[in-house]
């Protein structure tokens, strides 16, 4: 897996826009995840984004929608055949490596990050190995997923329907996930290179929201704080 944090996106542009639209600036965060597995020996590729009103770029952040995409994310869990008996953690998934771009270096090269990562080995019951991608990397698939966000934002603006249509977080999601469609991103076919066959798709999650997200907050607070020496 390869995770980064986009820039913010301002939701709240339109073809013609208004001083109050330029003044009050509606931001959301977006976290990317490239999910990369192999079936029968057949290697894939799917991106998971989350979109989120919280725009904490913590480790916090981060663990949150790992945490969604192992436990909750129903497009990640279909991504396995189903097999009686065999769990999707400690079966059919046995080990998990999560890289890091360092362009967030205070996010994932943090104690805390290392510790998130720890305990969701323990509790997924898989070994789990963080690393990180040094200074100028290069661009990953994060940033080709990225990047078309950005493409797809930017023609938003530039369009009409950005002056009559509701600019809310769910309504932006649904337009992006249109748009990808239209250009193949979620419904490319296989692809042969060197005799593997790769898939690319992508999903979309709101989350975390902000009630979760201090919810998860206040409970982690709670739990350093029974840990301390006294």
């Amino acid at each position: 897996m390869v995770a980064d944090f986009k820039a913010n996106v301002d939701i709240n542009k339109s073809q013609r826009e208004s001083n109050y639209q330029f003044y009050n600036a509606v931001m959301r965060s977006l976290f990317g995840i490239v999910t990369y597995y192999s079936i029968n020996g057949v290697r894939h590729k799917f991106t998971f984004g989350y979109f989120s009103r919280v725009l904490d770029k913590s480790a916090n952040h981060a663990k949150a929608c790992y945490l969604n995409l192992f436990n909750d994310n129903k497009d990640f869990s279909n991504l396995f055949p189903t097999i009686d008996g065999v769990p999707l953690f400690g079966g059919h998934i046995k080990e998990d490596t999560l890289w890091s771009l360092s362009d967030n270096g205070p996010t994932f090269k943090s104690n805390k990050w290392l510790n998130h990562v720890k305990v969701m080995a323990k509790l997924l019951n898989v070994d789990i190995d963080a690393k990180f991608l040094g200074p100028y990397h290069g661009k990953s698939d994060c940033d080709i997923y990225f990047g078309a966000w950005t493409k797809i934002i930017k023609d938003f603006r530039l369009s009409l329907d950005s002056n009559i249509m509701k600019r809310t977080t769910a309504s932006i999601v649904d337009y992006v996930n249109n748009r990808f469609a239209q250009h193949h991103f979620n419904t490319k076919p296989a692809t042969q290179r060197n005799g593997v066959t790769k898939r690319y798709k992508q999903s979309i999650v709101i989350y975390p929201t902000v009630e979760s997200f201090t919810r998860q907050a206040l409970s982690d607070c709670a739990i350093s704080e029974a840990l301390l020496p006294y």
